[in-house]
């Protein structure tokens, strides 16, 4: 047992050639049948000794690989003893349980990337909005749409947001809009945003989940959406981009 987990580490270590899937079944039989071995003497009523071979077995292969139910299956087919069906199910799933809970990678690349596939879609699920804020420029509406067009330049955003003294979001005004009404000479570059401010534009709040951010997006062509810290204040605290949301379901997808 000893001598057999000292090669199959030095071999994986290195890199060399070896295998894990035959390394793992004679490591398993020969630690459970250490293991028995040691219970007889220790006059515990376990039976047939052997027989813990082929637990073992199950265990170890199903740690090795993070999959339970190949172990089980691969055990009961070499031994044809349906007896050993729920003692091989137990030691394959705990020993599963145990490597996942320790967070340890598989020894599998694909098992592994299943897993950090999985992991990512559930933190992808659970995260809030609030994560992924980056902050907006936002003017309050008496200031003029020089100034817009300034921030607009300076931050390179196609929208400037709009907010009252308290910070409470109020709407947006698009650099297009203030261009296509400067030239059509309806506004002049000292006119307050507001004559130019549309204030049914679409946000999100900061505790919606990172799934309804997407959803929201898919209703509208934007980049960035503001995000509002509530219903009730509606105060701004910056803008969700839709980059950032791709970028972390690419992590999954």
């Amino acid at each position: 047992l000893l001598l057999k987990t000292l090669a199959t580490t030095l071999s994986v270590g290195s890199n060399a050639v070896g295998g894990l899937f035959t390394p793992s079944l004679l490591i398993g039989a020969l630690l459970g049948v250490s293991l028995a071995t040691l219970g007889a003497a220790l006059h515990l009523p376990l039976g047939n000794v052997l027989l813990y071979a082929a637990i073992g077995m199950a265990a170890v292969l199903a740690a090795v690989s993070q999959a339970p139910l190949m172990a089980i299956l691969m055990v009961l087919e070499m031994t044809l003893n349906s007896s050993l069906l729920f003692p091989v199910m137990i030691a394959a799933v705990l020993a599963s349980m145990v490597v996942y809970r320790l967070q340890s990678a598989s020894t599998y690349p694909v098992v592994g990337n299943h897993f950090n596939r999985s992991e990512a879609k559930y933190d992808f699920d659970n995260m809030r909005v609030a994560e992924l804020i980056i902050p907006g420029a936002a003017l309050q509406p008496q200031e003029s749409v020089g100034q817009a067009l300034a921030v607009s330049s300076l931050k390179r955003e196609r929208y400037v947001y709009v907010i009252n003294a308290a910070g409470a979001f109020l709407g947006v005004v698009s650099i297009h809009d203030i261009a296509r009404k400067v030239l059509a000479q309806e506004i002049t570059l000292d006119s307050p945003v507001s004559t130019v401010m549309d204030d049914n534009f679409p946000f999100v709040y900061q505790n919606q989940s990172m799934r309804e951010g997407w959803e929201a997006f898919a209703r509208v062509t934007l980049e960035r959406l503001p995000v509002l810290n509530n219903p009730q204040e509606r105060r701004f605290l910056g803008a969700l981009t839709k980059t950032s949301l791709i970028q972390k379901a690419q992590e999954f997808l």
